[in-house]
């Protein structure tokens, strides 16, 4: 080794050099390499099984989007030919409605397949109006004065601190805004309510205390 790196040239002994860290660097990034391949891969594969699942979903709905534009076409087409006819407009409102009635009687039928579905998630403006809601409600009423008294939801009771006669809850809010942490109290026509608490919630008269 010594004889044959003595017989190389300077040139050729940085060559040597570069190609180790060169295959130094391609052997430590050959797991970088397979992971980054391997979620490309999986990616591609996902938005394939995506793009078909939705092509499929959405041949109905094209359909039926393209059924009005038929009836449009047919209306014109065949205006311009009655016209071309000399008949009257009567003649022509007369087939017009009856086609249009025709193409809502086909809506109407497709309406009985209709899958209705609900989002998901809640936004902020919908979540803001139903604790408004909770709290105006019972802006009157008193603190509790165990942590029971509040609706948690399974969560774990915390976040509590004693003001006065009740238990308030924590972060500490401005004094305007405090009738808002009354929208989660439990109050004794919520427990006599034979719908659950989800249901009460989603109604707007009652909230979860979340951390």
């Amino acid at each position: 080794m010594i004889l044959w790196r003595s017989a190389s040239s300077s040139s050729a002994e940085r060559a040597i050099y570069a190609g180790i860290v060169f295959l130094a660097l391609g052997n430590s990034g050959q797991k970088l390499a397979e992971n980054f391949l391997l979620y490309q891969l999986q990616q591609k594969i996902n938005s394939k099984e995506q793009d078909n699942q939705t092509s499929t979903n959405t041949i109905p709905t094209n359909i039926w989007l393209t059924a009005p534009s038929i009836v449009g076409y047919i209306i014109t087409i065949s205006t311009y030919f009655l016209i071309e006819n000399e008949k009257s407009y009567e003649e022509v409102f007369r087939f017009a409605a009856l086609l249009m009635g025709g193409a809502f009687l086909l809506f109407l039928f497709g309406c009985v397949w209709y899958r209705h579905e609900e989002l998901a998630g809640e936004s902020n403006i919908r979540k803001t109006q139903r604790i408004c809601k909770a709290g105006l409600r019972k802006r009157k009423s008193k603190y509790p004065t165990t942590g029971d008294s509040y609706y948690w939801k399974g969560y774990k009771q915390a976040h509590l601190y004693e003001h006065g006669e009740g238990l308030r809850l924590l972060p500490r809010v401005p004094r305007q805004f405090r009738w808002l942490d009354k929208a989660a109290i439990l109050k004794a026509e919520d427990q006599e309510d034979a719908s659950p608490a989800e249901t009460q919630e989603k109604k707007g008269k009652l909230c979860t205390v979340r951390k």
